[in-house]
């Protein structure tokens, strides 16, 4: 059995006129959200974890807290542009070519792709996803190339808005 996470960045830090959207920063509460986050990744008891992010600055910052709560070098982080504002087509297809050989990953990347890309997994709808929310998805499959519509279940979802409120 497979075993996805979906993650949304962490909060970023307002565009601007001199700032492009994928040069955008993690904010101060994005840092603390993601660590956060991180933190939960690690109270389950994942293991052989690969991290796939997209090439946006705030990703990238939001997967290296994540590798740091888990206690994994940073160069277990795969950078990928083809996680960047992807469309849900390009998001499946993306994991559909994960190596077999891993058993869990995390693929942290932007909305609205990746709530439609949930949505179309569990075949249901699911509500919101906000900035560094987790979804921890169950496949019942032993390939990534054999993922569809339907073929998951949300076995966990985290926001770190809501546990500290």
């Amino acid at each position: 059995m497979k075993r996805l996470i979906l993650m949304r960045h962490a909060e970023a830090e307002e565009g601007g006129r001199s700032v492009t959207d994928k040069n955008r920063s993690l904010s101060q509460k994005g840092f603390g959200d993601a660590a956060y986050a991180g933190q939960y990744i690690r109270s389950l008891g994942f293991e052989n974890l690969h991290i796939f992010t997209s090439s946006a600055t705030r990703t990238v910052q939001t997967a290296q807290l994540i590798a740091e709560q888990l206690k994994l070098d940073q160069s277990s982080i795969k950078v990928s542009d083809e996680l960047y504002n992807p469309s849900v087509r390009s998001l499946f297809d993306f994991i559909t070519m994960i190596s077999e050989s891993v058993e869990s990953a995390v693929i942290i990347s932007h909305n609205p792709s990746l709530i439609y890309l949930v949505e179309y997994l569990v075949n249901d709808t699911v509500g919101s996803f906000y900035p560094a929310d987790l979804k921890f998805l169950s496949l019942e499959l032993n390939q990534w190339s054999a993922l569809s519509k339907g073929g998951a279940s949300i076995e966990y979802t985290f926001s770190p808005m809501s546990e500290r409120n």
